[in-house]
């Protein structure tokens, strides 16, 4: 199934941390977090919890209620207090995920992006597909019974693959945002690379990089390729600490944006076939070969490039704390994502 950080479940923390201080006195009905006017419960955090920790709930009950067969909490408001006081760091998680998945959905709105009910059926249909033929489950099971295998809801993965999609296309209006216009054939290529890191300097002081090395390894390599003394598939499986060695160096198509500025400016100043001069990075240097640019790219190529894109989870996170840097929040008690502007504090409710 699909997987995004943000606004993934997280392993529950150990019951009774510190954190449950911060609930002893807070109510169902009493406002957890904000986000811009909309308001979160601590309802609306215990009926996340319900569906995301199932087996919590058939735990109280059993201790609760022996030899009655419930299958849902009588008294909500008991099993609130229960939650609170055994897993307040995993309701801290959960509001924080709440918080994310409201901003993301009133900042969606606000760019006139909609995720279509067939969108949801398609997405959730393909996921479980992918899980029935992983689990070599028979052919013909309904979705529903694919997800009741996988102690999974229909209900509750329409919900989430919901959310993803229009994070995805948030994301997707973002890197329109950094290009400047629509994306379109033009803004996709691809590559070869050869990246040389550069070992400590001889003499030099401690931690200190020998980049000099580096670039004249690189260089020499750069002319016995031009020289057709070698290729760069060769040269990149012998010198290259980039994980693409393997594959002489071979990277999946991308959008513009996907490198660092000024690889892909020196990059994309090249026809296809030709190489960069060497471009300095953090630890090294690299080389590259660009091998198709635009329209020489297939439409599955393209596909492929934005899947790749949306797959990498650091530029995921960078590009929605951009898309959700207005967003007003505020909460004591939320725990989001450090990688989002922090949320302000608002008093913690004390009947």
């Amino acid at each position: 199934m699909t997987n995004v950080r943000c606004l993934a479940s997280p392993p529950a923390p150990p019951a009774k941390t510190a954190a449950g201080r911060a609930f002893a006195n807070v109510s169902m009905k009493d406002v957890v977090a904000t986000v811009s006017k909309r308001s979160l419960t601590g309802r609306d955090t215990l009926e996340e919890f319900m569906e995301l920790e199932p087996a919590q709930a058939q735990d109280f009950l059993a201790k609760r209620y022996p030899n009655q067969n419930l299958t849902t909490p009588p008294d909500l408001s008991a099993y609130w207090k229960y939650a609170c006081a055994e897993f307040p760091g995993r309701l801290r998680t959960i509001i924080g995920y709440l918080m994310v998945a409201l901003a993301v959905e009133e900042t969606a709105a606000q760019r006139g992006i909609q995720i279509s009910d067939s969108d949801v059926q398609a997405k959730v249909h393909a996921d479980l597909e992918t899980r029935r033929r992983s689990a070599d489950l028979p052919e013909g099971m309904t979705d529903a019974q694919i997800a009741t295998h996988f102690g999974d809801t229909m209900p509750r993965l329409n919900k989430t693959i919901r959310r993803l999609l229009l994070m995805d296309r948030l994301i997707l209006a973002d890197l329109e945002d950094r290009l400047g216009h629509p994306i379109g054939p033009e803004d996709f290529f691809s590559a070869h690379l050869i990246y040389v890191t550069a070992g400590l300097k001889p003499g030099g002081a401690p931690g200190e990089l020998d980049l000099a090395g580096a670039k004249a390894k690189i260089e020499a390599a750069r002319a016995d390729i031009l020289a057709q003394k070698t290729t760069f598939e060769e040269t990149a499986k012998k010198i290259s600490s980039d994980g693409s060695a393997y594959g002489g160096g071979r990277l999946p198509p991308m959008p513009r944006t996907f490198l660092k500025t000024a690889a892909e400016m020196e990059l994309l100043r090249c026809k296809p076939g030709e190489l960069t001069p060497p471009v300095l990075n953090q630890d090294g240097y690299m080389l590259f070969r660009l091998d198709k640019a635009g329209a020489q790219l297939s439409e599955a190529e393209r596909r492929s490039a934005l899947r790749t894109y949306l797959l990498a989870q650091k530029r995921r996170d960078d590009a929605i704390a951009r898309q959700l840097k207005e967003v007003q929040w505020t909460t004591n008690l939320g725990e989001t994502p450090s990688w989002l502007k922090p949320p302000i504090p608002m008093p913690t409710p004390a009947n």
